[in-house]
């Protein structure tokens, strides 16, 4: 090889057409032109990977806050669409998106004190007192969240979790003078056709709900 090499070099010189790389490919049909460098992808080391893990939950507490304030998640633009027309229509979606939220926030404190969601967790931490009606609710919600911002400010992150709790806050003094602002004006006597159940308050709605447990699971689930 190297003999035909050396010979085609000379005739090389000779002619002046072919360098010694050309020369190269026609002998052994290769380029170095072709030739690429494959780049070898680092895996991660286990200490990353242990890294990446303990802050996975921060990383979704942040996106279901961020769902929360950022979307019409208590339903104030379908509510408010109703509050002339259907009044008790309007107070059972706040209290169904109320109950979401709930769900939500619940889902976060889980997160926080384990790092990790345990969904048999998720009714004892989302549990409101009897007899509140929506106002044990709203105050089960705000203690949660009390809980949270007091569970942050104990580590990293405290700044920004209060600064994404603090519309959340908001948005739930917006419900409760809602709520309380149209119960007044509701004929308890013709929600029995509507719910099934008579009803002379929100607890009693809340209290006797089929659906509670559901509500609150699909929207602890939905991340």
């Amino acid at each position: 090889m190297g003999k035909i090499i050396s010979e085609v070099n000379r005739v090389r010189e000779i002619m002046g057409v072919l360098n010694e790389q050309d020369t190269e490919e026609i002998i052994t049909g290769t380029s170095n032109k072709t030739k690429q460098k494959v780049k070898k992808v680092k895996k991660p080391t286990s200490r990353q990977m242990a890294k990446e893990l303990k802050s996975a939950w921060k990383t979704e507490v942040f996106q279901i806050l961020d769902n929360i304030q950022e979307g019409d998640v208590f339903g104030f633009s379908e509510a408010y669409g109703l509050q002339k027309s259907d009044k008790f229509h309007a107070i059972l979606k706040m209290l169904q998106n109320l109950m979401c939220v709930n769900a939500k926030i619940a889902r976060t404190v889980i997160l926080a004190e384990d790092n990790v969601y345990d969904t048999s967790k998720l009714m004892s931490v989302a549990q409101f007192p009897m007899g509140g009606g929506h106002e044990g609710l709203i105050n089960s919600i705000e203690n949660n969240i009390k809980k949270l911002d007091k569970k942050f400010k104990l580590g990293r992150g405290g700044i920004k979790v209060d600064k994404k709790l603090r519309p959340i806050k908001k948005q739930l003094r917006k419900a409760r003078g809602f709520i309380n602002t149209l119960s007044p004006y509701i004929n308890w006597n013709e929600t029995e056709g509507i719910l099934g159940f008579k009803a002379r308050t929100t607890e009693d709605i809340l209290l006797n709900s089929k659906n509670l447990n559901k509500i609150h699971t699909d929207c602890a689930n939905q991340v």
